[in-house]
């Protein structure tokens, strides 16, 4: 369904929406958590057998640019794909950059994704990013 943000950007939410980003090629999976002043995001690379990197940034627009820098020094964006778990307010503005930077993401709920990883222990936001890469991989 369309959603017209605030300013010039609109994008396509997608929550609870799975598509199929293997066959869309994409090779590069970003989990991303999001919270009120921060969001950590883990990248998993199919080839390395998920060994991918963790960092915290802070949920602000330098922070959303941090995290499309540290991306396109390692990899080219055409082939990330973005996750999260719908937040609401919190994770609009990073849809919102994402979107402008031209970037694949999908929202997805909380649900779904933690009852696809069955039963998890240790919970924290490194942990719940590395869970929504994972998520985004599988589906």
């Amino acid at each position: 369904m369309p959603f017209k943000g605030p300013g010039p950007f609109s994008f396509n939410l997608l929550i609870g929406f799975t598509l199929n980003w293997k066959a869309m090629k994409k090779t590069v999976f970003i989990g991303i958590d999001v919270s009120k002043a921060t969001f950590d995001a883990t990248i998993y690379l199919p080839a390395t057998a998920g060994k991918g990197s963790h960092r915290q940034f802070e949920n602000k627009k330098s922070g959303f640019g941090q995290l499309i820098t540290r991306i396109k020094e390692q990899h080219e964006l055409k082939d990330c794909v973005f996750c999260m778990e719908a937040t609401g307010i919190f994770s609009y503005q990073l849809c919102y950059f994402l979107s402008a930077a031209g970037a694949d993401y999908a929202i997805e709920s909380a649900y779904e994704i933690k009852h696809s990883m069955g039963i998890v222990r240790g919970k924290s936001d490194k942990a719940d990013s590395a869970m929504i890469a994972l998520y985004a991989y599988r589906n």
